[in-house]
């Protein structure tokens, strides 16, 4: 809770710099003069845009209005380890999630790609004969490789930024994709990554035990 208190907002004088995360005190001035048309700001919004500089990392911040516009937020950090055993879909993950907000329909493309690559690839890494992207979901689950959730999770990827499609990697150019609709489909990627690599550990234990 103490840690949101100290998340910067344009009426705060004590708060912790977006760059470099040192607690300091703010000064805020407000955008005058002919020096700033560079921003292509209207002249009567300068009273709405208003900025300051760290005492530590000497970086500037600037909102305009109560929106902070500089530094943007970071996206935060993956950890791919998880990936190691699975390069083709770490590929069309890191393109499709460098896009996210770029072009939501286009990283929903990727990350749809990403998910059927990945189950070709736990399929090719447990030897299972290789057929549709269904049929291929549904040996995992007779071989206990993913559970019937981590199915019906992945079945039901096919409507998300399409609700007519019965095939899979189709995706309805006219229905409005969202930059949660490509989420949704990484996070589902992570998930089945984390839940194969749990079984995993699980079954090592119990072996190690008798």
């Amino acid at each position: 809770m103490e840690k949101d208190k100290n998340i910067l907002t344009r009426e705060k004088e004590t708060a912790e710099c977006p760059h470099c995360s040192t607690l300091c005190h703010w000064v805020w001035l407000e955008f005058v003069g002919e020096d700033y048309l560079s921003y292509k700001f209207h002249e009567k919004e300068y009273p709405k845009i208003i900025f300051a500089q760290c005492k530590n990392c000497k970086q500037d911040v600037l909102f305009y209005k109560d929106i902070l516009v500089f530094p943007t937020k970071k996206k935060k950090k993956l950890s791919l380890d998880i990936f190691k055993k699975y390069p083709h879909s770490l590929k069309l993950f890191n393109e499709a999630y460098s896009i996210v907000e770029l072009s939501p329909q286009a990283a929903l493309t990727l990350a749809k790609m990403c998910l059927e690559t990945l189950i070709k690839e736990i399929v090719r890494e447990n030897k299972i004969r290789s057929n549709t992207f269904l049929e291929n979901v549904n040996a995992l689950v007779d071989e206990n490789i993913i559970n019937e959730n981590i199915k019906n999770l992945i079945t039901d990827v096919r409507i998300i930024g399409n609700q007519d499609a019965p095939v899979f990697n189709i995706i309805d150019t006219t229905t409005p994709v969202l930059s949660e609709d490509a989420i949704i489909v990484l996070k589902i990627v992570t998930h089945i990554i984390k839940s194969i690599d749990e079984l995993n550990k699980l079954k090592d234990d119990l072996i190690s035990k008798m």
